[in-house]
């Protein structure tokens, strides 16, 4: 699972390196997220788990948002 203190601290970088990657898409997502998160926890190495959750939420941002049955 994630290893973001909480999940609106994954939310906020998940939003922002969503904004940075749509303005400058040649910057990788994993500078982002490490990025982010490091400048959040003061210098805390970020979890690689993290920043592949983030990778997957950008790259596929409909998942998990259908209802019953996938309407």
């Amino acid at each position: 699972m994630v290893s973001a203190a909480n999940g609106y601290d994954f939310s906020d970088i998940k939003a922002v390196a969503r904004e940075l990657v749509q303005s400058d898409p040649s910057v990788p997502i994993e500078d982002i997220v490490r990025s982010l998160y490091e400048d959040l926890y003061e210098g805390e190495p970020c979890p690689p788990a993290l920043i592949e959750a983030v990778k997957q939420a950008l790259q596929h941002p409909a998942c998990g948002q259908t209802g019953a049955g996938g309407t």
